[in-house]
């Protein structure tokens, strides 16, 4: 189903650091959206085309709480404008995406390695679906630990557009190295640009 809609990107602290939630505001109702594509936005909202693959009931436990939630699947998405900073509420309480997505999609790597870390991060063919290794880095991230986050991306371009299908935690340290290093995000084209 296509729809015209805003998108209400909030930032959330939480156990895993900041992530970002999303709502749907559409003229037939509001959906929580759980797509990793929203790790890139910046808080704000973003009007725009939504093609909404799927409509379902999703819950979570927070705060002492059972929240029971109509979430929307995304499909393309045409934003009219790079967006604006939000003038709503900041949700109270959410669970990270990263607590009820699947630990199978990601492989840890462990605190301590008996040898360094490969220099790119390898993409393992699987008959259904691709994983990653989702690389651990240091606050100063240096070189080599940049190669190692953008692997396939590397070196950076003046634009960079990510790959949303990888685990949200590698999207989003991603986006926030992206950011420390100068890109801005257009929400337009998806793309990270210097």
């Amino acid at each position: 189903m296509r729809t015209s809609g805003t998108l209400l990107v909030s930032v959330i602290n939480g156990r895993h650091g900041p992530f970002n939630v999303a709502k749907l505001i559409t003229s037939f109702g509001e959906f929580v959206i759980k797509d990793s594509r929203i790790e890139q936005f910046h808080a704000g909202e973003y009007e725009g085309e939504f093609f909404l693959s799927n409509i379902y009931p999703g819950s979570y436990c927070a705060g002492g709480r059972l929240v029971v939630e109509v979430r929307a699947l995304l499909g393309e998405i045409t934003f009219n404008d790079n967006g604006h900073a939000a003038q709503g509420e900041e949700p109270s309480f959410h669970t990270d995406p990263l607590d009820e997505e699947s630990p199978v999609a990601v492989d840890p790597i462990p605190d301590s390695l008996p040898e360094p870390l490969p220099s790119k991060i390898v993409k393992k063919a699987d008959s259904k679906a691709r994983t990653y290794s989702v690389p651990q880095f240091s606050a100063d991230a240096e070189v080599e630990d940049d190669e190692l986050l953008f692997a396939e991306y590397w070196p950076l371009s003046d634009s960079v557009k990510l790959d949303p299908t990888q685990p949200r935690e590698l999207l989003r340290k991603q986006a926030a190295r992206l950011n420390v290093l100068g890109y801005e995000f257009t929400a337009t084209t998806q793309t990270f640009n210097k």
